[in-house]
């Protein structure tokens, strides 16, 4: 699989990219567009990349094998999005959620496979939902959504691409402005309330470092990642036991209104 529908050409945006998927089958084109409906957008003319998607059997594609081409497709759009980006903005592996109202932001940075995609789907009712994946900061501290589908784990070997809005989530906002970075640690053990542990600049630029995509291509990389620290106050480790306990801590850091 590549990563642009000869049927059906279809623009999504992610980090501020215009990413054309194209297809020649009609039933993936209409599976694409349900998927990541809610990053179509309409070509502006800014930098953009292609993506094709093709499959050998025509329309007669099962539900198995469309998960499969969904799963492909992600990270191919993703791929061709960050490279687009790749020295322009800071791009940490992370979920973001704002305020629905202030934008005020959230920086939630995991590992994959770590808990970033539960979170988001476990706060992004109430929050407004921006990114399971990759959190985009430019250096005026906006944090670009990037709102692909999310993979949620159904039944066979590949999840299920979901788009956001499918799953309930707060789609308001196009960016947010970042307020709060925190590093994600969860603990099934963990008892009582998230535990907070602020981190020095030097801990938390060490900490931070392996989370970021194509840091090396960045002018000045530790300053402008010194520079986001700055941004959102620092950052903390946040231990936890379900990515429900984290609503409050997000309530606290974007408006300080429980809810």
């Amino acid at each position: 699989m590549t990563a642009v529908v000869a049927g059906e050409r279809l623009c999504v945006r992610g980090l501020g990219v215009d990413v054309v998927i194209e297809s020649d089958d009609a039933t993936i084109a209409a599976r694409v567009r349900d998927a990541w409906r809610d990053a179509v957008c309409a070509p502006s003319g800014a930098v953009h990349r292609t993506v094709t998607v093709s499959f050998d059997q025509g329309a007669d594609v099962h539900s198995a094998e469309m998960n499969e081409i969904l799963h492909h497709l992600s990270p191919a759009v993703t791929r061709e999005a960050i490279d687009a980006r790749a020295g322009e903005l800071v791009m940490l592996h992370a979920a973001a959620l704002a305020d629905p109202i202030t934008g005020a932001t959230a920086v939630l940075v995991a590992p994959s496979g770590t808990g970033k995609t539960t979170a988001a789907i476990t706060l992004g009712r109430n929050f407004a939902y921006l990114t399971d994946e990759t959190a985009g900061i430019t250096e005026d501290g906006v944090v670009l959504a990037y709102r692909k589908p999310l993979s949620v784990i159904e039944s066979g070997q590949y999840k299920t691409q979901l788009a956001p809005s499918r799953l309930g989530l707060n789609t308001s906002a196009h960016s947010g402005r970042l307020a709060a970075l925190y590093l994600l640690e969860r603990d099934p053990a963990h008892n009582g309330p998230p535990r907070m542990v602020p981190l020095d600049m030097i801990d938390a630029l060490a900490e931070l470092a392996p989370q970021v995509s194509f840091l090396g291509r960045l002018e000045h990389p530790l300053q402008r990642l010194a520079d986001v620290l700055r941004r959102a106050g620092g950052a903390q480790r946040v231990t936890y036991r379900e990515a429900a306990d984290l609503e409050a801590v997000l309530a606290r850091a974007l408006d300080g209104t429980p809810r």
